[in-house]
């Protein structure tokens, strides 16, 4: 019962503080799609370029942290 209540509290905590190092996974940089012309990711401009069914990449930006 004990070990329920922390892994409760735990789930609970780790949703509420993140740290800072962690990226919004939620809200991409970038959004990409598959041009044929070019056989290479292109940049969607606008929310309407979005189309259903059809498979996009979702981009993050990141560093290299020499440090790690």
């Amino acid at each position: 019962m004990e070990l329920i209540i922390v892994a409760i509290v735990s789930f609970f905590l780790g949703k509420a503080i993140r740290p800072a190092g962690f990226a919004d996974l939620r809200n991409p940089d970038k959004i990409l799609k598959w041009d044929t012309s070019s056989f290479g990711w292109r940049p969607v401009v606008t929310k309407e370029e979005i189309q259903p069914g059809v498979t996009y990449l979702l981009a993050f930006e990141t560093t290299a942290n020499p440090d790690d």
